[in-house]
């Protein structure tokens, strides 16, 4: 009898425990479109766990912060010992060191040269050589600031992303947009890149979030399954099929993408094939002009169904036209997640002067959550609303140079708790990777402390610094001259980016500037008035922004007028495939001066016609 009793308890609070969470979930905003029952509860638990490991991650941050200085000196203490038996290790002796004063004394400040014979030893198979957990990949670079170099990436590094950046981004999206912890599906822009393997296995290719890194979680997303492991041959047709099963959902949460400009494109493919989408919903089939393999159509067209009602709705508002066309056909969405800093400041700006344009009132915030490379998770929002970001002290560690030593060979480094708010420094990284006191390029300014935590912007890459005369014109700079040329000149601006004047047949020295607009029908002579009147523009933008170019330029003559090189419609899109390669499109990034020969020659091929060179320097 006792043992019935207690089967009985033990049957209705099974049954009561799984009435709450059906009641739970029942009452969370969900997905407008039927889910399996399965994927449902996989979702329910995986956000269930998410908001409760995000919650503790948040809390250990905030502790942290109270003494950062000493969490980051524990951080390099862990990464020196979990190191300290390899060829590296033993080399510099981080056995014996004991403190961050020790570890200065006894390694150069260095640039990536210092590991290339070690990055070619652990390419050849060997073990052990700057990092004592196994090497799983060689990460590629973008190449934003010259060639593409292969880092060493370790285990540990994935987990140190989800637990200090994702879960710290979670976090944040929970807590200020409430909307997002339901089951809403979110559309997310991700390819899965192409990999090579090295004669000893280990994998090379880009460290960018990507399908095959969690499969499982993929149940969040509105595209199914085989629309992100699509081959990169067939990425034209994936953005497609990724907007087609967005659409198709006007509950839709959320829009996410590495970078701002892979939704901006997406935007731009919204816009001009609206009406496929609209006939493609209505019939509940793929249209005949998205070449795919006939297995992947067939399985596709299994996962949505004719939507009569929605295709008229979509058409609606399609017909309005496009401005806060994101808001007006996803009603429900709470939030962009997408990195909109930096190169990427301008697609955000393209975003909201458009697609996300309030238009009824409601606010889409684009929020940038992390501020990473492939040498690791340096430092994550703590403020949606803030393109500030706060260094995370249990996931890399950093030293920073200051500006007048910038071109010094082993400058001095000061620590976290040492520098100031309001200046500019080199970041220098440690990893667990075995990258030691490493200058990857980035320059950030300090603009707050929470706690003894720096919460620093990013300005600009070395590496993507103008530099003639002395000027040293940093591409935050040319950006803002680029906006303020867009407002003086009405014109609608598509893309720009740099070149060296030595890389055209030239020995005058001058900014040398491609530029892509709207022409919206134009003729020949009418963009000759627009290119001449925006060089000169922009020239004096430039010397308004950065004094030493205005020194350089103006007031002795050393440099010439600025050439603004206009190029065809779709330029951009072509370099930025041309720079991926098919091989990293979740990670490239379009270079703001390129330094790569092959990349200007590409561009010179599409310059609608050559600029007027005028000649006024007097000495150079």
């Amino acid at each position: 009898t006792t043992l019935m009793n207690l089967l009985s308890i033990l049957a209705w609070t099974t049954l009561a425990g799984v009435c709450l969470v059906a009641g739970h979930i029942f009452t969370l905003r969900r997905s407008s479109q039927p889910v399996p029952l399965k994927k449902t509860i996989i979702h329910y638990l995986f956000i269930l766990f998410l908001k409760w490991f995000s919650n503790k991650q948040w809390k250990k941050l905030e502790e942290d912060a109270k003494n950062g200085d000493k969490v980051a000196e524990e951080t390099l203490l862990d990464i020196l010992k979990r190191n300290k038996d390899t060829v590296y290790g033993k080399k510099y002796g981080w056995e014996s060191i004991k403190n961050y004063e020790e570890f200065k004394a006894a390694h150069p400040v260095v640039g990536f040269s210092q590991f290339e014979e070690y990055v070619q030893r652990i390419y050849n198979g060997e073990e052990n050589v700057l990092s004592g957990d196994k090497v799983v990949q060689l990460g590629s670079t973008s190449g934003t600031s010259g060639s593409v170099k292969l880092l060493p990436t370790v285990a540990l590094q994935p987990q140190i992303f989800f637990k200090y950046g994702v879960c710290i981004a979670f976090h944040l999206i929970y807590n200020n947009f409430p909307g997002s912890f339901g089951l809403q599906k979110g559309l997310k822009v991700m390819f899965e890149p192409t990999f090579r393997k090295t004669e000893s296995g280990i994998t090379i290719g880009p460290l960018s979030s990507r399908p095959g890194d969690r499969k499982a979680a993929l149940v969040i997303y509105s595209s199914p399954e085989e629309v992100f492991f699509l081959p990169t041959e067939f990425m034209k047709e994936a953005k497609y099929l990724h907007l087609l099963f967005a659409v198709i959902d006007k509950n839709l949460g959320s829009l996410e993408a590495n970078f701002a400009h892979m939704i901006f494109d997406l935007m731009v493919i919204l816009e001009n094939s609206w009406k496929d989408l609209v006939e493609d919903v209505r019939t509940g089939t793929i249209n005949s002009g998205i070449n795919i393999p006939v297995e992947t159509r067939k399985i596709l067209e299994t996962k949505f169904k004719a939507m009569p009602a929605r295709a008229n709705e979509l058409q609606k508002e399609f017909e309005k036209g496009f401005d806060g066309i994101v808001q007006r056909i996803w009603p429900n969405l709470n939030v962009i997640f997408t990195c909109d800093t930096g190169a990427f400041e301008l697609y955000g700006n393209k975003l909201r002067e458009k697609y996300i344009k309030n238009v009824n009132g409601k606010e889409l915030t684009i929020f940038s959550p992390f501020y990473g490379a492939t040498e690791g998770l340096l430092a994550v929002a703590m403020d949606p609303y803030s393109k500030t970001y706060v260094y995370h002290p249990r996931s890399i560690f950093l030293e920073f140079i200051e500006e007048e030593n910038f071109y010094q060979e082993n400058p001095p480094t000061k620590s976290v708790a040492e520098i100031e708010v309001g200046k500019k420094y080199e970041v220098v990284v440690t990893t667990y990777s075995g990258l030691t006191r490493y200058r990857f390029g980035d320059v950030i300014k300090v603009a707050s402390f929470r706690g003894k935590l720096p919460a620093f912007e990013f300005q600009y890459r070395q590496g993507q610094v103008f530099d003639l005369k002395g000027e040293k014109t940093a591409e935050i700079a040319i950006f803002r001259a680029y906006c303020e040329t867009a407002k003086i000149t009405q014109e609608k601006l598509v893309d720009y980016t740099c070149a060296h004047h030595t890389f055209f047949d030239c020995t005058q020295i001058r900014y040398h500037v491609f530029v892509e607009i709207e022409i919206n029908g134009r003729d020949k002579e009418e963009l000759k008035k627009v290119q001449t009147q925006m060089a000169e523009v922009l020239d004096k933008e430039i010397a308004k922004a950065n004094e030493g170019y205005n020194y350089h330029r103006f007031k002795l003559n050393h440099i010439e007028p600025l050439a603004l090189h206009l190029v065809e419609p779709g330029s951009f899109k072509k370099l930025m495939s041309f720079i991926a390669g098919g091989e990293n499109l979740n990670q490239v990034k379009l270079p703001r001066y390129l330094r790569l020969r092959k990349f200007v020659d590409f561009m010179k091929e599409y310059c609608i016609f050559e600029p007027q060179l005028t000649k006024t320097a007097t000495t150079h």
